[in-house]
């Protein structure tokens, strides 16, 4: 029993030094301070009893055992009350009394009697599934009957007034939330374009089922025609050429069912009442009745059957004619317009009529009987772009035009050639489609998320949503890095990944750059197929173990058909983390809340636990003059209705050895002491702050804060002065610190200089539990803690400082960075591509020009095996500096040259004081 009880306050001792049960390790232990326990014996009756005084910052103060026949056994007594009674019931130790081994509870997956690295890191990646957009799910395609379906107009604006696109119709079952049915979405073309797709909302549409055939038959052939082919099969494969919209059907997935359709041009400014342009959309099925004709299934060979009497003519008429596969149309208005290709399946448009030119195979045997007819040059259909990254359009940066790609042109005769009477706007439009329709149903998902979490008291933006849900992965223009440090948490990223997960949030994360060619709408068949080899036939993944690896190998982001990814572990906790950052963002500490208790934290701020913390500090023993506490008051300017709170945020754990007499029986012990206020302090000066810059400071990361602001903050303001505490060592180095400070002085808005000695911890802890003591004292009044510290932080936070916290640690110091350079290939660029991260502008752009000899180069008077000499130009664009343009040195290897230009661009800003190199 004896060994039993020896164990138990062993423990004791080791549990005491972790509490309180925030896991925060500094409020255990000090410097200048090591916290005790106290055990005092008294005797009454005969019988032995023991009181065991606990440290201030203990998540508990006092507790006394029962009496027994021994003092000894008193002892042990009342530590294995403090252990089952107390630590058992705050959950520090287990059903046996033994404490929890780190994350033995968090480190596996459900069902799991095994653990791998511990969930909630970068080296875990887990398999998951892709959340179903429920606003896109229908049947209405699959039934006979018709259908009122929800309409929103997409109207298109370019930014360059001689282009013009046909805007259209987007026609669902679900009707949209009104900040996506008004959502701007700004596309980002080639070269320096941008195109604004404006959305509304225009009614209900009515659509028999005759209607429902042709607007299915219409997105048939144009996502098929124009990004894929239509029809499957080539002499190449060896698999008979049959059309797509043969005797069967295409199959409409119920998951995503929703059309989009032309509609009628404009005649007006306001026309969102126009109706679908059924004219193009009769047209379309027109043509592809004629390609059933033209890929009949009845061909054995599987070649086209070419039944047209009007493509079977040898001659032509008149030569203002040009004969085409189905029909005659005059020259001038082949010009802009649409056909599509019999030879390989794919949609062109017109560019000209080619005179006096002859054709090679495959086309010579046409040719021997339609030799009259010239060739056309056609505009080849090319897959869309993922025209949401506005690193497409980089006139912003540095005000180089960007080339535009070069276009791939065809020639094919006209008898090969099907006319399809659309406009070329329609065609400009479909590229546009597929961007936008990602931007909406990505915004639709966050909706959806929005939706489940259901906080009803203020709308949160459905754009802080979607960029909590963000990775930086997706190359958009935002991600959940801003939002992150907004609703960063005391709580493990493992404990974060639970809660996630338990809530599905894996599903909605994106966490891939969009692809267009995997992209498709309905109707749409892949010609990029990923098949699923993940081993799961659901589309959600179950989390389980056998779903995680550490393989390098594995690729993170890329979905299968199915919609399975590998994903790091510790994106999930990330996510987490700014989706509570986005809804404080949105609707402050009370929607904040709200999502902690849907994740499964209970937490809510109880006002009588509030009442009763300042009612306990109002009897607090100190000693203090009392005009020294309004003099602190005066310095903060304002008024504490508890002034316990304000005496417990300025006293020093050390200060309790001054005042426990162990040879009386009176408890002369504070009892108290800042410990707690720092803790909850600094995650309110970490939140104001963040939330600062997050709102002030759009473009920029919020930083770290060091001990040294904070320090610098106390001593400006005399902080110092009232600071309770029981060490000479401590005082010391208060002293010179605080001299230091004085020494360079040149009035509070200025920044304090370099060369100091390092300031004492301390400093800035009673900063922040001064900011704790004044959220308890205003009743978790977080507007009434920023307007009360504001001006305390103005010189770190003021826009005159903005510019600081574009280093990844902001430190208020107006130093050069020191850019570490490594000599050899590559160093130089990778030191460049570094200090752009840290500035957070965008990466450098390099132009490579080519000059080829015809004998091996002599380089610096050395002979080389080159016969191709490269130079590079680097063009960067630093925010608050001018555009940097220089050229590098010739060099005989492109990675060489560039790393010569991006040593000339390094120099140049070392020049501005922008960095230091320093040559590894």
């Amino acid at each position: 029993m004896t060994k039993v009880y020896v164990r138990v306050i062993h423990d004791l001792y080791a549990i005491l030094r972790k509490f309180p049960s925030t896991s925060n390790s500094y409020l255990s232990a000090h410097k200048f301070f090591i916290p005790k326990s106290i055990f005092q014996l008294f005797e009454k009756d005969g019988l032995h009893g023991c009181s065991l005084a606990l440290p201030p910052n203990a998540a508990f103060q006092k507790i006394v055992g029962p009496r027994t026949c021994s003092s000894n056994l008193a002892k042990h007594l009342v530590g294995l009350d403090a252990c089952k009674k107390k630590l058992h019931e705050l959950g520090a130790l287990s059903d046996r009394l033994l404490p929890f081994h780190k994350d033995s509870q968090e480190t596996k997956f459900a069902g799991s009697n095994e653990s791998t690295t511990r969930a909630g890191t970068t080296k875990r990646k887990e398999l998951h599934g892709m959340e179903r957009v429920r606003a896109l799910h229908g049947t209405w395609a699959h039934e006979p009957d018709g259908i009122t379906l929800n309409a929103y107009r997409i109207h298109f604006v370019c930014d360059q007034g001689k282009e013009s696109y046909s805007d259209f119709v987007m026609l669902l079952n679900s009707s949209l939330d009104d900040d996506i049915a008004s959502e701007e979405i700004k596309l980002y073309l080639t070269p320096n374009k941008i195109v604004s797709s404006v959305i509304s909302p225009c009614g209900k549409i009515d659509l028999t089922a005759e209607e429902i055939e042709k607007s299915k038959l219409f997105q048939e052939v144009f996502f098929n025609g124009m990004f894929g082919r239509l029809f499957t099969g080539s002499k190449g494969s060896g698999l008979k050429r049959e059309f797509l919209f043969g005797e069967q059907k295409m199959a409409w997935s119920s998951s995503k069912m929703y059309l989009l359709l032309p509609l009628e041009p404009s005649s007006g400014v306001t026309d969102t009442g126009r109706s679908i342009d059924w004219m193009v959309i009769n047209e379309s099925i027109s043509v592809a009745e004629y390609l059933k004709k033209i890929y009949s299934v009845d061909d054995k060979s599987g070649n086209a059957t070419r039944c047209s009497p009007v493509a079977c003519e040898t001659t032509c008429v008149n030569s203002q004619f040009i004969k085409l596969a189905n029909n005659a149309l005059p020259v001038r208005c082949l010009k802009d317009s649409v056909v599509f290709s019999i030879h390989d399946g794919r949609i062109y448009s017109v560019l000209d009529v080619i005179n006096d030119v002859s054709t090679d195979d495959p086309f010579d045997q046409i040719h021997a009987t339609k030799h009259t007819q010239p060739l056309l040059l056609l505009k080849q259909s090319h897959n869309p772009d993922n025209l949401l990254s506005r690193s497409r359009f980089k006139g912003d940066c540095s005000g180089e035009k960007i080339a535009e790609k070069e276009q791939v042109h065809a020639r094919m005769p006209p008898e090969l050639l099907v006319h399809i009477n659309v406009s070329t706007d329609i065609l400009k439009s479909f590229y546009l489609l597929p961007s936008i329709m990602h931007r909406l149903e990505s915004l639709m998902l966050a909706c959806q998320l929005r939706d489940e979490i259901a906080f009803h008291q203020i709308q949160i933006p459905i754009s802080l949503i979607l960029e909590a849900i963000t990775t930086e992965r997706c190359c958009e223009s935002f991600s959940l890095e801003r939002l992150e440090p907004l609703g960063s948490q005391t709580i493990r990223n493992s404990t974060l990944h639970r809660l996630g997960t338990s809530r599905s949030l894996q599903g909605y994360i994106r966490d891939n750059a969009f692809d267009p060619l995997l992209w498709l709408a309905p109707g749409q068949i892949s010609i990029h197929p990923l098949p699923c080899v993940c081993g799961v036939d659901t589309y959600n993944v179950p989390i389980e173990r056998k779903y995680t690896t550490e393989e390098v190998s594995v690729v993170v982001g890329v979905p299968c058909d199915r919609g399975h990814r590998w994903m790091r572990s510790k994106t999930i906790a990330d996510c987490v983390e700014a989706l509570v950052g986005a809804y404080y963002a949105g609707g402050g500490l009370t929607a904040a809340l709200s999502l902690i208790k849907w994740l499964g934290i209970d937490i809510t701020i109880d006002k009588v636990l509030v009442k009763e913390a300042k009612i306990s500090a109002s009897h607090s023993i100190h000693h203090l003059k009392v005009n020294k506490i309004e003099l602190l008051e005066s310095e903060l300017n304002y008024i504490f209705s508890s002034k316990g709170l304000l005496l417990e945020a300025i006293t020093h754990p050390s200060y309790q050895e001054l005042r426990l007499d162990f040879s009386s029986k009176k408890e002369l012990g504070l009892g108290y002491s800042y410990q707690r206020l720092e803790f909850l302090g600094d995650s309110v000066l970490d939140l104001l702050i963040t939330r600062h810059y997050f709102l002030s400071h759009k473009d920029v990361g919020p930083g770290v804060f060091s001990n040294e602001n904070f320090a610098q903050i106390a001593t400006r303001n005399n902080f110092d002065k009232y600071l309770q505490h029981g060490s000479r060592i401590l005082s010391e180095k208060i002293k010179e610190y605080v001299t230091a400070i004085a020494n360079h002085q040149c009035g509070k808005d200025k920044q304090m200089p370099n060369g100091l000695p390092k300031a004492p911890k301390v400093l800035a802890d009673i900063l922040e539990s001064i900011a704790g003591a004044i959220l308890i004292d205003t009743n978790f009044n977080l507007h009434a803690v920023c307007k009360i510290f504001e001006p305390l932080l103005s010189p770190i936070i003021t826009t005159s400082q903005a510019a600081l916290c574009l280093l990844k640690q902001l430190k208020v110091r107006d130093l050069p960075i020191t850019v570490p350079i490594r000599t050899e290939k590559g160093g130089p660029r990778t030191a460049l591509f570094n200090l752009c991260k840290i500035h957070r502008c965008p990466k450098p752009h390099f132009k490579l020009k080519e000059e080829k000899f015809r004998t091996p180069i002599i380089l610096n008077g050395v002979q080389t095996p080159n016969f191709n000499l490269f130079r590079a130009i680097v063009t960067l664009h630093i925010p608050n500096s001018k555009v940097i343009t220089v050229q590098g040195q010739e060099k005989t290897n492109k990675k060489t040259a560039q790393d010569s230009a991006a040593r000339e661009v390094l120099l140049e800003l070392e020049k501005q004081e922008i960095c230091i190199l320093k040559e590894l």
